[in-house]
């Protein structure tokens, strides 16, 4: 083989391998890129639930409180229709 033939065989081989390695750095870029979407995407859906759960949570204590107030307790039997504290008879 001549010179000129190794050096043209040497730099293709040379692409080849440089456009390899290219090749597989822009991929893996590619799907660390999506697993980061993902996985971001996940935390949001995350912390937007933990609030819904949270404001869940809040309703239910406003709710026990506010039947605190009024009078009536949260453990009271539903069907029980006589108030825990009656009022005093009207003179």
């Amino acid at each position: 083989m001549s010179m000129p033939e190794l050096t043209f065989s040497f730099l293709g081989l040379v692409l080849i391998i440089v456009g390899t390695l290219v090749a597989l750095f822009l991929i893996g870029r590619e799907i660390m890129l999506w697993y980061w979407r993902i996985n971001d995407f996940y935390d949001l859906f995350a912390r937007q639930l933990g609030v819904f759960v949270k404001i869940e949570e809040d309703l239910e204590n406003i709710k026990g409180h506010l039947l605190d107030i009024s009078g009536n307790s949260m453990t009271r039997n539903p069907t029980d229709t006589q108030p825990l504290n009656p009022p005093e008879a009207v003179k």
